[in-house]
């Protein structure tokens, strides 16, 4: 920490007030690499005040980038000293600081609620819907084959990948791999019928050639 002049500024902004309310704000949240709050750590506010004060409210003071700037300032009596009269002097700011503050935590704690609430929302939507296809599924599976692929997973063990193996593995994977190899040779056959057998051999023949080098298709 450098103090050059160091001193309460005489006109404090409205733009210094919104600075300083952000920034006592935000020290009463931890954010995850994605930014959505991980945890509450409202413990960190007298802390972020004292910062707050000497960032946007006091001027000739630097710091250095990473700086822990509440142990520089509270080890220095001056400043100290400084902050103690910007308290005494200044109480219209700090209880307009102090309101919006606690009005804004508890914005973002409400959003935070909401936000969850909507998440929990969307993923038992999407439960319902995999749910509802599974059950739909199953209905149309023959006992033989129900018999036949728990009886590859109860012998593979309980793991996602024995679940997915025993399943690749099974008639039923077989069966639905024959029913679209199907749907696609008679959307071969229709497609020779209109534009003729050699056309048609062309375009499979040019399909195999990307499919099998990669060529236009995206990286």
């Amino acid at each position: 920490m450098r103090k050059t002049n160091m001193k309460i500024k005489e006109n404090i902004s409205f733009a210094d007030k919104v600075n300083a309310i952000e920034y006592i704000v935000s020290s009463h949240f931890s954010f995850d690499d994605d930014g959505y709050i991980d945890d509450y750590t409202p413990y960190f506010y007298r802390i972020a005040t004292m910062e707050a004060y000497v960032k946007y409210f006091f001027e000739g003071l630097e710091f250095d980038e990473g700086e822990y700037i509440y142990s520089s300032i509270s080890e220095d009596d001056e400043v100290m000293d400084l902050i103690k009269n910007f308290r005494k002097e200044n109480h219209s700011i700090i209880t307009f600081v102090e309101e919006n503050v606690i009005d804004k935590v508890n914005f973002v704690k409400q959003k935070y609620l909401n936000d969850l609430s909507n998440k929990k929302d969307s993923l038992s939507n999407l439960l319902d819907v995999l749910a509802t296809g599974i059950t739909s599924f199953l209905d149309q599976l023959k006992p033989n084959e129900i018999n036949e692929f728990m009886k590859k997973f109860n012998e593979s063990g309980l793991t996602a990948d024995n679940i997915v193996n025993s399943f690749l593995h099974s008639d039923l994977k077989k069966e639905k791999d024959k029913e679209v190899l199907d749907v696609k040779n008679e959307q071969i056959r229709e497609f020779s019928k209109i534009v003729g057998d050699d056309k048609a051999r062309q375009v499979l023949e040019r399909a195999l050639a990307i499919h099998s080098t990669g060529e236009n298709l995206p990286n």
